[in-house]
């Protein structure tokens, strides 16, 4: 007799733990849904795009262009190959990209 009442003892205690988790995974949900907007808002009006037609790292013209962003900045690289040594000096590769279409800033 003890163990079915522990075993209907066990199922409630599973449904409530189970109940639990879900209202916490869509509270964080509710909780990302809210603030994701703002942050992409807020990360999309701090960058400024470099606009350069030659890739600073390979020095071939840019067709299809791989977008980095770094310290507010987007740059265009050739490929995502190029990225690597991008991430070696950013800065180097941002100044070398600013002189590909004169804004140096």
């Amino acid at each position: 007799m003890d163990d079915g009442i522990t075993q209907v003892k066990f199922q409630q205690d599973l449904r409530k733990d189970k109940t639990m988790k879900s209202q916490m995974k869509l509270g964080i949900i509710t909780l990302l849904a809210l603030l994701l907007p703002v942050g992409a808002v807020s990360f999309a009006a701090e960058t400024v795009a470099v606009g350069n037609k030659t890739c600073p790292i390979s020095g071939e013209q840019i067709k299809k262009p791989y977008e980095v962003e770094y310290n507010g900045k987007s740059v265009s690289l050739c490929c995502k190959m190029c990225l690597k040594d991008f991430n070696k000096d950013p800065e180097a590769a941002i100044e070398k990209a600013s002189k590909d279409t004169g804004n140096e800033n």
